[in-house]
């Protein structure tokens, strides 16, 4: 039913355990339908082919340590007929048509790939030729989950979406799950840009559906939001609903972001605002909702102190939610250790009885 590409990359190591972890949720989602294709880019250290072995998996080795989601993509199809043919373990079925890409750190959840695997099932006409899944990010522990910053904006889409709201979604190629049909019409995809792939697949997807339950979380990983605003188009000839849609986009990015990096996102932010000419700024003012287009506005209406302040604020709160996440889970590991480790008392018992002897 499903073809799994699970990527580890040097570039990105993932420690012994996680690694672990991971496999574990990934052996009990499979079922004897799906299709498990292990992709090892570069040198993946001392600790992860054993892993990899102790699951059962042979995986394909990559001598690139960081290949791009649009490269490693375009591979599945030819890999997936090279394990068929060789007759290995994972190869021993034929590709599922559909195709889910998973990093060594993210944890699937085995009921949520079940529903959407039942939804998938079929080959009817409204049967979808792409799915944008939501997904959260867990920091800590998988247990102590942070959700997708377009989390709510995902659950309010229809079965059949608004392009343009789907597209206003965080441009993030590693949440699709695309039927082969599609991947064979992707091969235009620039290899090294994300955001690329993501808008290829949106344009020609001819059936996409959004998935608000969250199948899998994915590991935290703190990155500015800076390039984002830089990258919102403010020329004439970008269309106002595009600008809009960037904007929506780079307030999500924040939600990555520590107070660290407020003075460069303030510095992205005020360069946005004076390539912005006031032939390309409605008489009602900037337009979107959400903390980009706030941030703007405030930058314009009442300065740049006012701005900063307000941004600081936003990026700590963002902070104290992943601190108190974090938090949480240390104080669920602290629980298991406690319930793990034998305590004071019966370690006195256990001295007494051999003192006895």
């Amino acid at each position: 039913m499903l073809t799994i590409l699970l990527r580890i990359h040097a570039a990105d190591p993932v420690p012994a355990p996680v690694l672990r972890r991971a496999l574990d949720h990934l052996r009990h989602a499979l079922t004897g339908a799906d299709h498990l294709v292990a992709l090892v880019c570069g040198d993946p250290g001392d600790d992860t082919l054993p892993e990899l072995a102790r699951a059962g998996l042979d995986p394909v080795r990559m001598d690139e340590a960081d290949l791009s989601w649009a490269a490693a993509l375009k591979l599945v199809p030819s890999l997936v007929r090279d394990r068929t043919e060789a007759g290995t373990r994972e190869g021993a079925q034929n590709g599922g048509p559909y195709l889910l890409a998973l990093d060594a750190a993210d944890m699937i959840d085995p009921g949520a790939l079940d529903r959407l695997r039942r939804r998938l099932a079929g080959d009817g006409p409204d049967q979808p030729d792409l799915v944008v899944v939501n997904r959260g990010w867990w920091l800590g522990a998988p247990a102590v989950a942070l959700p997708a910053p377009d989390a709510d904006r995902l659950a309010a889409l229809a079965p059949r979406p608004d392009r343009a709201a789907l597209g206003a979604l965080m441009p993030d190629p590693a949440r699709l799950v695309i039927h082969r049909d599609l991947l064979a019409r992707l091969d235009a995809a620039d290899e090294t840009d994300p955001v690329a792939l993501w808008r290829l697949a949106l344009e020609r997807a001819e059936r996409p559906l959004p998935w608000s339950d969250v199948v899998w979380l994915s590991r935290f990983r703190r990155r500015s939001a800076a390039p984002v605003f830089a990258a919102i188009p403010a020329g004439d000839d970008a269309a106002p609903a595009a600008r809009e849609q960037a904007l929506t986009q780079a307030g999500d990015a924040l939600a990555f972001t520590g107070p660290d990096e407020a003075r460069a996102i303030l510095r992205a932010a005020e360069d946005l605002l004076a390539r912005l000419t006031p032939q390309l700024i409605p008489a009602a003012g900037i337009p979107g909702t959400g903390p980009a287009a706030d941030l703007l506005r405030t930058l314009q209406d009442e300065g740049r102190a006012m701005a900063l302040t307000g941004l600081l604020l936003d990026l700590a709160t963002a902070e104290q939610r992943r601190t108190e996440a974090l938090a949480a889970a240390l104080s669920e590991l602290r629980a298991d250790l406690d319930l793990a480790l034998p305590g004071p008392d019966y370690l006195r018992r256990l001295y007494d009885r051999i003192r006895a002897r």
